[in-house]
C-alpha cells in the first residue's frame, strides 16, 4: 500500500522546504533553456556563454545545495531549511544577472557564489553536528543562522586558499606527460 512516510502535520511543516525545492525546479529548468536558447535565435557568442555559465553554476551546486538543504530539514530545522534555501536561491538568481552586468566572469561573481558555498556549508555542518554529535551549531554561533553562514563563507574561502597551495605543490606533477604517457 502506498502511504506517505510521514504523518499530516510532519508534512505540513516541510512545506516552506518543499517550497524551496519546488521554485529550484523550476530555476533548474529555465536556466538550463538560457544557452540552448540564446544559440538556437541566433544571440551573440557571448549571451550563449552567459546562459551556459548562469546554468552550469547551477548544476554544479545542486546536489550539495539539495543534499544539505533537505537534510537540515530533517535533522535541524524545517524552518531554517527554508529560510536558508531562500536566502539561496536568492544569490542563484543573482548569478546570472551579475554575470551581464560585469560582461562575464569578474569578481562581482563572488557576490553570488561565495555567500551560496557559505549557506550551503552552514546548512550541513549544523546537519553533522545534531545528527552525528548531538551538539547544536545554532547555539555555536548564538542562534543566528547569518553568522553561521559568515562563518562557512570565511571556511569556504579559507578552503580554495588551502586547495590554491596544494595545487602549487603537486604542479610538477603535471607539466609534461610521463614517456609513453597519453593525452586524453
Amino acid at each position: 500500500m502506498d502511504a506517505p512516510l510521514l504523518d499530516a502535520s510532519d508534512m505540513s511543516r516541510l512545506a516552506g522546504v518543499v517550497a524551496v525545492s519546488g521554485v529550484f525546479f523550476y530555476m533548474y529548468y529555465a536556466f538550463m533553456q538560457l544557452g540552448p536558447s540564446a544559440r538556437m535565435s541566433n544571440k551573440s557568442e557571448a549571451q550563449v556563454q552567459w546562459g551556459s555559465r548562469a546554468f552550469g553554476n547551477l548544476h554544479e551546486q545542486a546536489p550539495t545545495f539539495l543534499l544539505a538543504l533537505w537534510s537540515h530539514a530533517l535533522f535541524v530545522s524545517p524552518d531554517s531549511a527554508a529560510a536558508l534555501g531562500a536566502a539561496w536561491l536568492v544569490f542563484r538568481a543573482a548569478y546570472p544577472i551579475l554575470w551581464m552586468l560585469g560582461h562575464g566572469f569578474t569578481p562581482k561573481i563572488l557576490f553570488s557564489t561565495i555567500p551560496m558555498y557559505g549557506i550551503c556549508l552552514y546548512m550541513m555542518a549544523a546537519t553533522v553536528c545534531s545528527a552525528c554529535l548531538g551538539k547544536s551549531l545554532v547555539r555555536a554561533f548564538l542562534g543566528s543562522h547569518t553568522l553561521g553562514c559568515v562563518v562557512g563563507s570565511l571556511a569556504f574561502y579559507a578552503h580554495f586558499q588551502l586547495l590554491g597551495t596544494v595545487n602549487e605543490r603537486v604542479k610538477a606533477f603535471f607539466t609534461r606527460a610521463p614517456a609513453g604517457g597519453r593525452k586524453i
